[in-house]
């Protein structure tokens, strides 16, 4: 009797498995992209519109989705997720740094820094509005660290310039796009 108990549980547990694989997957690969990009499109939106509440919300919501999705999913293959990774910390970081949360942004530079990349971050860069923000409060060891950070998916010899800029005190000249989320 034991023995049948134990054939009939190897094959529900195997059941279990296909049906994970067949149909739990496929809905959590095209789910979780789809929620990322909507908290990701409100949590810029928001910030832009100045609600700060929402958009710290939203942001933390995004970095959530991605932490499930990568779990779930077991790999960060979505195209998007670099964008959201880095956007969300950005955008957390520039809050903290509206609160005087210093220590808390220079935190969030760093979490930003160590997105996967994307296909937009890997061609146009990464968004330089924190780092330069932290770059007027003399916060430069930390911007150097993010600079060397974005240089795993952002292969660009302005990095070594602007990292030298930095550590003779400057604030480099970044450009228009580079100065938004």
């Amino acid at each position: 009797m034991k023995s049948e108990l134990k054939k009939y549980r190897d094959h529900l547990i195997l059941i279990c498995l296909i049906l994970f694989i067949v149909i739990y997957l496929p809905i959590a690969k095209i789910y979780y992209p789809f929620r990322i990009d909507n908290l990701l499109d409100e949590a810029v939106e928001r910030y832009e519109l100045n609600d700060i509440q929402t958009a710290e919300k939203q942001s933390l919501k995004v970095i959530d989705t991605c932490e499930k999705y990568e779990r779930i999913i077991l790999f960060r293959g979505y195209w998007n997720y670099g964008n959201a990774i880095h956007k969300a910390h950005t955008i957390l970081g520039l809050i903290y740094l509206a609160r005087n949360d210093v220590v808390s942004a220079r935190k969030q530079l760093l979490l930003a820094g160590e997105t996967p990349g994307s296909p937009q971050l890997d061609t146009f860069g990464p968004s330089m509005i924190l780092a330069n923000e932290l770059l007027k409060l003399n916060e430069g060891e930390t911007v150097i660290q993010y600079f060397e950070l974005c240089e795993s998916f952002w292969k660009k010899n302005i990095l070594e310039d602007w990292i030298v800029s930095v550590e003779k005190g400057g604030i480099p000249r970044f450009d228009k796009r580079q100065l938004r989320l």
